[in-house]
């Protein structure tokens, strides 16, 4: 079993990316699995064990809400993933308090990226290659279909689960910034 922690986007924006998901489901390499988020915190040292939920729910507690901006798409060529990046203070520290509370309280290892430097990002969809090595297409669309770009506010972190691979990742839990 997986887990891993996100900020979803506001509702109105999940369609128009699950919208633009379904028109161009010929350009992905896979089917997406997850409702659109913005990540948090990678699968390391995640689970429903009671000290996991329990340091999530105090540091979402003193965590106040804070702006999230979406930018112009991107492309992570070695996954692939198509994406748009993230502009956000807030996100920063609560990535930094949850990956190093959580690795010093279960003890697990921290994800390569957790240490190097996660970018922040919401998903859009995985494309195929060919369209990755020239991606013009692809951020066309996005620009036109996707903009104006979510400018939001982020109250609430959301812990996701994946039963076995290749399945869907379903929310389990939402912790609410309280601080």
């Amino acid at each position: 079993m997986n887990y891993s922690l996100g900020i979803p986007v506001p509702p109105d924006y999940a369609a128009r990316v699950e919208r633009f998901r379904q028109r161009h489901a010929a350009w992905e390499l896979r089917p997406m699995r997850s409702a659109p988020h913005v990540s948090i915190k990678g699968p390391g040292g995640l689970s429903e064990e009671s000290l996991v939920l329990g340091t999530i729910a105090d540091i979402a507690r003193q965590t106040p809400s804070f702006r999230m901006t979406l930018h112009d798409p991107a492309v992570f060529v070695d996954e692939p993933v198509l994406y748009l990046p993230l502009v956000s203070d807030g996100w920063w520290g609560l990535h930094r308090m949850l990956v190093d509370t959580i690795a010093a309280r279960t003890g697990a290892e921290k994800h390569p990226l957790e240490i190097a430097g996660w970018i922040p990002h919401m998903t859009i969809l995985r494309p195929r290659p060919d369209l990755v090595r020239e991606p013009t297409t692809l951020f066309s669309a996005v620009i036109d279909e996707l903009s104006p770009f979510a400018d939001f506010m982020a109250d609430t972190a959301r812990m996701y689960r994946q039963e076995r691979a290749n399945t869907r990742w379903e929310p389990v839990r939402d912790f609410l910034f309280l601080g």
